[in-house]
């Protein structure tokens, strides 16, 4: 009763890239419990132990699937919804049984065994289905940014620049440029003498930005350059994915 959800928590996290150890070892020792539990502690004392342990396997699926990036996303939620729903059903069972009693008529009817067993059966039915839509389900195609070379802008001469400005004026430019930067990709990091962001043409948008939101001149604009030409190092190469679904996915 506890494995499945237990299990299902382990097939979610391995798929959504997390290392299954820890997840199933977490399993082992939820299990062995429920396993020792049963064995010496009478009724209904075991059976509230297996409903909030079942409840807290159902809970920690929840929340991993929905914190998860896999695609399709409809079947995940549908996975997440069906493990959030019977844990909540899980602890009223317990509290249902501790507050009205264990044979009260409400217990009886709405959290006994056999209402336990048709809306257990009926979330292994649901998750069954997420789990088909999952494995054969159309995935929608990632959306993905390249990003371009040279996507490195810098402040090019710095001697220059100090010579003509001043170090702290030189510094404070290199701090609006990664403002700059942010303000049109919030992704965007540090990079010695100025930033690193994934847009097209970056030097021709960053300039833009840069005159019209810091009242950047022309002669303060050539300072910029391609990060490519000064061998500036790089450390977003290759595609930046997107963040997907309410941005808790990885980039």
């Amino acid at each position: 009763m506890v494995l499945a959800p237990s299990l299902l928590l382990v097939a979610v996290s391995v798929l959504d890239g997390r290392s299954a150890r820890r997840t199933s070892l977490g399993v082992a020792a939820l299990a062995l419990i429920v396993a020792v539990v049963t064995a010496t502690v009478p009724l209904p004392g075991s059976l509230a132990v297996k409903a909030l342990a079942l409840a807290l396997a159902c809970a920690a699926c929840a929340v991993v699937a929905l914190r998860t990036d896999i695609e399709p996303f409809g079947p995940v939620r549908l996975i997440a919804l069906t493990s959030a729903a019977y844990a909540l059903y899980s602890v009223a069972r317990v509290v249902v049984g501790a507050s009205a009693g264990w044979t009260s008529p409400l217990y009886l009817v709405g959290f006994s065994y056999a209402p336990a067993t048709v809306l257990g059966g009926a979330a292994v039915v649901l998750v069954g289905i997420a789990v088909i839509r999952l494995r054969f389900g159309r995935r929608t195609r990632t959306e993905d940014i390249v990003c371009p070379h040279g996507s490195v802008v810098v402040v090019g001469d710095w001697d220059l620049a100090v010579a003509a400005y001043g170090a702290d004026r030189v510094h404070e430019l290199v701090a609006e440029l990664r403002r700059a930067a942010l303000d049109l990709d919030p992704r965007a990091i540090e990079v010695p003498r100025g930033t690193e962001l994934t847009v097209a043409d970056p030097l021709q948008a960053v300039g833009a930005r840069l005159r019209d939101a810091f009242g950047w001149e022309a002669e303060d604009l050539i300072l910029l350059v391609d990060g490519a030409s000064t061998a500036a190092v790089r450390t977003q190469t290759g595609p930046v994915w997107r963040r997907r679904w309410w941005n808790l996915g990885r980039s």
